[in-house]
């Protein structure tokens, strides 16, 4: 009985006191028996009773399952019951009932692949509305893999077909649709408001969703809209401070940056935009001096590590990850109620997906929180799915501040970056080299010559989209730039002088996902690296690769894909332009501006113009908020 929860020397008491009538005591759920005679507990009682039922019945499903998948293959056979046995955690008892009421339900622990493999052995007809009803499911959790939170069967009707046969689409979109009215409806459909078009026009001209994306996407909105409309107590700086303000250097703030920092004093939800050195986290340094001075605190969020180590650097004051603050106030729930208003500063907002803004909204929800979104628009959308900083800098009622004048970068980047989100082609010239290749085996040797050439910049890095594309440069630069340096010995795939990355959030070690450095020694147990923001960092031996599954932690950082490199900024950036539909404009756009002085663009004919086509991912996806 110990998998029951109850220990070897109560199982004997109970066996003896019982003898043969043990099982059939339990089988009665007869717990005061059990119990009487203070061998064990109530509780322990109820434990028994409970667990054993739910093993009897676990059994009892699985031979259900046996019987019958008793015509398919053995392998499938057993990969179906192990899914089924998921199931089983979530329905209990009721599992087998559940699944011959609908076997389709089976496709929420696995694939409509699975599901359709247990409805045939049910005998489930091809054009039964449970089948239908589940395809379009199907559909739209992979348009969420795309990153667009609502579709319509223009766009999907394709991959329905694939799963329902084309004769049947139309049955499942009329299905859909009828779900759709249910109280509690498995998916849910936004009617066209145009009055004259047909009923099958209509059909075709809904959005279809699922649930959770609208209920998401709508609180997201209510949230948004309440702080707008209800406002936040103003916060005054006169024409004159913000004109006497001088930033780090003692540069005074444009006049752009100026009304950035006004704008965010004034309103309860701000949105300010801008490409890499257009000056925001001046517009930051000056907020927080403004705000704390008038006796309100600040919160700085990002969403990944490596931003908020960075934006903690630059603004001189804390920051944290948005997942971090999450779990803080989860294991804290009165966290937040130390501030009484206020101002949330989320950084690279572009990157923050909607289920992420979502949990950020539920736990500031009460708090009369000033809201500021930062970011760029034109770099890389979020990972997850669903839009929002891209959404608000839409909207005609939230109050935002583009800055536009670069501080940082050279002339010809600014153009080339502009061009970019514009939608237009560039030319190339001495600081934006565009050097064309036939194939990728071309653009990796040029990415390695080019390297080596701007070895005397302070920080040359290259970039390209592919995780096999940036290993394989790695491994070239490695052999050719470290190959007679010292080797390390707790780690002799890394040599002195390697440049590195850190691929993990190490709280103790004080480094984040995507640091960056330089190997300066080692011995049997550590690894000394200088990184870039945190400076010289010891990394135990255990720390370097995932005991697990044997990942590298710690990498060679020659070259980055475009979502680490997100973020940093560098003298040169050597861009390998891979002609592939992942590299569109928010991925050169952002690599392209991780340059300070000079970018070298490695790509094949033509295929410069092939990301401009392509355009802005951002602009393709199909997303249900809107403010």
């Amino acid at each position: 009985m110990s998998a029951n929860g109850i220990g070897g020397k109560t199982t004997d008491k109970l066996l003896r006191r019982f003898d043969g009538e043990i099982i059939q005591v339990i089988e009665d759920r007869d717990v005061d028996r059990l119990c009487e005679h203070g061998d064990i507990s109530k509780a322990a009682a109820e434990i028994i009773c409970r667990n054993w039922h739910w093993q009897a019945g676990k059994a009892q499903f699985i031979s259900f399952m046996n019987n019958v998948l008793k015509g398919v293959k053995l392998a499938t056979r057993a990969e179906l019951i192990s899914i089924g046995k998921k199931a089983y955690q979530y329905y209990g008892a009721k599992t087998e009932r559940k699944l011959k009421e609908d076997p389709y339900r089976i496709w929420s622990f696995s694939s409509f692949k699975d599901a359709e493999i247990l409805a045939n052995a049910l005998q489930v007809k091809c054009d039964d509305e449970r089948r239908l009803i589940c395809a379009v499911e199907e559909t739209l959790y992979k348009q969420l893999d795309t990153g667009s939170t609502r579709s319509t069967p223009e766009v999907f009707t394709k991959e329905l077909e694939k799963l329902v046969g084309g004769e049947l689409v139309i049955k499942a979109l009329y299905a859909a649709t009828k779900e759709s009215e249910k109280e509690w409806p498995r998916l849910i459909t936004t009617v066209p408001q145009d009055q004259a078009l047909t009923d099958i026009e209509k059909i075709y001209a809904r959005h279809f969703a699922l649930p959770a994306s609208v209920i998401m996407e709508s609180y997201v909105k209510e949230q948004l809209l309440g702080r707008i409309k209800k406002g936040i107590p103003n916060i005054q700086a006169t024409d004159k401070e913000l004109q006497e303000y001088q930033i780090i250097g003692g540069y005074p703030l444009s006049l752009d940056q100026q009304l950035a920092v006004k704008t965010v004093l004034l309103n309860a939800v701000t949105c300010v935009s801008g490409g890499a050195g257009t000056g925001k986290t001046s517009v930051l340094y000056c907020v927080h001096e403004i705000i704390t001075k008038a006796g309100r605190e600040v919160l700085q969020v990002a969403l990944s590590g490596k931003a908020s180590r960075r934006l903690a650097q630059q603004t001189e004051r804390d920051a944290t990850t948005i997942e971090k603050l999450l779990r803080k106030v989860e294991n804290e729930p009165d966290y937040l109620s130390q501030f009484s208003s206020p101002l949330v500063l989320i950084d690279e907002a572009s990157m923050v997906d909607l289920h992420t803004m979502y949990r950020l909204l539920s736990i500031l929800d009460g708090t009369p929180a000033r809201l500021v979104f930062v970011g760029d628009w034109a770099q890389l959308p979020p990972v997850g799915s669903g839009l929002i900083y891209h959404q608000l800098m839409k909207s005609q009622i939230v109050p935002k501040v583009e800055l536009t004048q670069n501080f940082r970068s050279v002339k010809e980047i600014n153009l080339a970056a502009n061009a970019i989100k514009e939608g237009k082609p560039f030319e190339r010239c001495k600081t934006v080299n565009i050097i064309q290749c036939d194939d990728l085996e071309g653009m990796k040797k040029i990415a390695k010559r080019e390297y080596e050439w701007n070895l005397s910049a302070e920080s040359v890095h290259v970039i390209a989209a592919r995780i096999r594309t940036v290993a394989d440069i790695n491994i070239r630069l490695h052999e050719s730039i470290a190959a007679t340096r010292k080797v390390v010995p707790c780690a002799p795939q890394f040599r002195a002088t390697d440049v590195v990355v850190y691929k993990s959030n190490n709280q103790e070690l004080g480094i984040v996902n995507g640091s960056t450095g330089v190997v300066i020694g080692g011995d049997e147990n550590t690894i000394n690296i200088k990184f870039d923001i945190e400076g010289i960092v010891h990394i135990p031996k255990d720390e370097i690769i995932k005991e697990k599954d044997g990942e590298y932690l710690l990498q060679h950082g020659y070259a980055l894909t475009c979502h680490s490199a997100q973020g940093s900024e560098f003298d040169v950036v050597i861009v390998v332009v891979e002609d592939t539909p992942m590299v569109e404009c928010s991925w050169l756009y952002t690599a392209l501006t991780r340059a300070k002085r000079k970018v070298i663009l490695i790509t094949t004919e033509n295929g410069i113009q092939n990301v401009v086509d392509r355009g802005f991912k951002a602009h393709q996806l199909n997303v249900g908020f809107h403010l």
